[in-house]
């Protein structure tokens, strides 16, 4: 693209112990997973989060917002979103958690035109389904051999397609390659049909968007406090197609 890109800008307004609006460039701050958002991408504009404790295990949680895509080529996309959540042991070795999210993208034609929407139906330069994204995820967390073990679904449906609307994922991860000499190992499988995601803006990790079916495995390493390193392998097949397409990647990982 020969451009420069500003990551990060924002201002964050703490209105309670419980809640808090966001307004600026940033991560868009929802429990989403691959299949619906790439967790690289920064969105602009107002997100809010609120939560309450029930009881002393729980937790119910309320999140959303409005921001533009921000993609390249003068994308400008819109998403608005909605999530409720309910966290149980949260911060415990023993946890879980729900989420359902409604998302709705709009204007959506100049990322069509760039090649930005990939896999999804167009039809004369425009996309044939409108994406109205219900998505339901979550997980249960507990210990297995001394290390975290956790199990995470994720189901969605968009009804603003006709046909080809369902995308459904799961995943297995032990350990936690976060943590200073540590190993993880990770299973995840998806099956996203043409339109059930908008594919501008899930995983770039994977080669395909949508319109897909496939698994990846990965194995990570805490090489310190900040620094850890993960190679993964993907095999993937497009619908209509009999070739899979593998890949491997190895990333080596900062964070503070």
């Amino acid at each position: 693209s020969d451009d420069f890109n500003l990551d990060q800008a924002w201002l964050r307004w703490n209105y309670s112990d419980d809640g808090a609006v966001l307004l600026g460039k940033a991560g868009f701050g929802l429990a989403l997973g691959a299949m619906l958002l790439d967790e690289d991408l920064r969105p602009v504009g107002v997100t809010f989060e609120h939560s309450v404790a029930v009881g002393e295990r729980q937790r119910l949680g309320l999140a959303g917002g409005y921001v533009l895509g921000d993609l390249l080529y003068g994308d400008d996309s819109r998403i608005g979103a909605l999530q409720a959540t309910w966290a149980w042991h949260e911060g415990e070795p023993r946890n879980g958690s729900v989420a359902l999210t409604y998302l709705d993208y709009s204007d959506l034609d100049t990322l069509t035109r760039k090649g930005l929407a990939r896999t999804n139906r167009t039809s004369g330069g425009r996309l044939v389904s409108d994406y109205r994204i219900l998505d339901l995820n979550g997980g249960l967390a507990f210990e297995l051999a001394g290390q975290p073990l956790r199990l995470g679904f994720d189901l969605a449906h968009n009804f603003g397609a006709d046909d080809q609307a369902d995308a459904a994922r799961g995943e297995l991860v032990w350990g936690d390659s976060d943590q200073r000499g540590a190993w993880e190992l990770g299973y995840a499988y998806q099956r996203i049909q043409r339109d059930a995601a908008m594919a501008a803006f899930n995983s770039d990790d994977w080669w395909f968007h949508s319109w897909v079916r496939g698994f990846g495995v990965w194995a990570g390493y805490g090489l310190g406090d900040h620094w850890s390193l993960r190679l993964t392998g993907f095999r993937e097949r497009r619908d209509g197609q009999s070739q899979h397409v593998e890949r491997v990647l190895l990333d080596l990982v900062a964070n503070w």
